[in-house]
């Protein structure tokens, strides 16, 4: 009887033991999934205006995992949670889907763009990024510089490098913003005129055009 009890405890020991490295293996790999988020990466150029719901996600995009820790995630859409809308500027291939690039089809939002063309020093320097606000400086008809467009959404910014964030180093570089039909009308004057200056005015009181 008493090898039995013996045996009986030793068989015990063993199967707790089994159950305790089970236990530490699975809490360690749901723990690593957790420090793991994922990402849609545009697998072709997709088009601003293009659906977008979770079938055209999956036939427009890959999914990829990176840590959840990495800095690439800031403003990062959650393929899982995009909503239903369409796509607010046209994406490259290998750019990431941004939360701020989904808007509601029914109101219109982003339908319209237009390219700023930009020293690549003062591009960096304002540190913008998709979603800032940003006003225009330029010459109006009569040679007068102003503000031709105040308050304007950035739309899209030169391709980030994957390394650390920072632009590609380019000679020349562009911002697009989100525009109604009178701002397009003015930048393109102003553009014919003479210069356009960037002015970053995200969180700055709204100035009136003029």
């Amino acid at each position: 009887m008493r090898r039995l009890s013996m045996r009986f405890t030793l068989a015990h020991l063993v199967m707790v033991i089994a159950g305790l490295v089970t236990f530490v293996s699975v809490t360690s790999v749901l723990r690593e999934r957790d420090e793991m988020r994922e990402v849609a990466i545009a697998r072709a150029e997709v088009p601003a205006g293009s659906p977008l719901d979770q079938s055209s996600l999956a036939a427009s995009f890959d999914v990829v995992s990176v840590r959840a820790d990495s800095p690439m995630l800031a403003g990062i859409a959650d393929p899982e949670a995009v909503p239903s809308g369409q796509l607010s500027r046209s994406l490259a291939a290998g750019e990431p889907l941004l939360r701020s690039d989904v808007v509601d089809a029914s109101t219109g939002t982003g339908a319209r763009t237009f390219t700023v063309n930009i020293d690549d020093v003062t591009l960096v320097g304002l540190g913008l990024q998709v979603g800032d606000r940003v006003d225009i400086i330029g010459s109006f008809e009569d040679g007068a510089l102003g503000y031709v467009v105040a308050d304007v959404r950035v739309a899209r910014l030169p391709t980030a490098v994957a390394s650390g964030g920072a632009f590609a180093v380019r000679q020349e570089s562009f911002v697009t913003v989100e525009v109604g039909e009178a701002d397009a009308l003015a930048l393109a004057g102003a553009r014919q005129a003479g210069d356009i200056e960037i002015v970053r005015s995200t969180g700055a009181p709204e100035l009136s055009r003029g």
